[in-house]
């Protein structure tokens, strides 16, 4: 996954006080997380249609 900043992002950040750096920190962090929990679950809910033979 890529993600790109938009300028209005970088302006709002800007007007914080938060460097970038720390923005993009705590995004990976979570979108990490993000990943952990739901990977897994989507992985199953693919397996459970394969074994009932569906694709909704």
């Amino acid at each position: 996954m890529e993600v790109r900043s938009t300028p209005g992002y970088l302006e709002l950040l800007e007007k914080r006080g938060v460097p970038f750096a720390k923005a993009s920190e705590l995004a990976q962090q979570a979108l990490s997380a993000h990943n952990a929990e739901e990977t897994p679950l989507f992985a199953m809910d693919i397996e459970r249609k394969a074994l009932a033979q569906r694709w909704e």
